[in-house]
């Protein structure tokens, strides 16, 4: 867990995989979850690292506040319900970002509802001053650029995500005035 001054920060595969590794030891010694949820989607790529490595249950559950990768709603929504199996069982819940905790949280309460009997929580990313997960990676308020979601296809080509455009935009204008 880091906190990090870069204004642009472009984590690679190995990163990810160092702070997956890192943290599955740290879970198997402190808490052994039962089962992983992975939140669709960027979170079932961390989630589904760490439990290969715990050779623990994996469930890619999707909660969202976009549709075909648009913001839509200004709340998440649970799209897919959490399995059955969460019932007795210590969980892990997985995401790749964690600015305002809403979507962890939210499945954390259904976690919670199916009868989960220990539950704790990851973000690769935070922000300061925002949601803190039990575990985390970075702490920053700069651009974090994931590598599974950094390029997109437009009009045939792979081109910069649109979000991380406009972040960069907004930083660099925040930075100027």
């Amino acid at each position: 867990m880091e906190d990090r001054k870069e204004h642009i920060i472009q984590v690679s595969w190995d990163d990810i995989m160092e702070f997956c590794r890192g943290l599955a030891l740290t879970l198997d010694k402190e808490y052994s979850p039962d089962l992983i949820l992975g939140i669709a989607m960027g979170g079932v790529i961390p989630a589904a690292i760490i439990a290969m490595a715990l050779r623990t249950d994996f469930y890619p559950i999707k909660i969202t506040r976009r549709r075909k990768n648009l913001l839509m709603s200004s709340k998440p929504h649970l799209l897919t319900p959490l399995p059955e199996e969460i019932s007795g069982r210590r969980v892990l819940i997985v995401d790749d970002v964690a600015v305002t905790g809403e979507t962890i949280l939210l499945a954390l309460k259904e976690a919670q509802k199916k009868g989960a009997r220990k539950v704790k929580t990851c973000a690769f990313h935070i922000q300061p001053g925002g949601f803190r997960p039990t575990y985390w990676g970075i702490e920053s308020d700069g651009v974090v650029i994931l590598p599974w979601n950094e390029e997109v296809i437009v009009g045939g080509t792979f081109v910069l995500h649109p979000d991380y455009e406009a972040a960069i935009r907004e930083w660099n204008s925040r930075g100027s005035v």
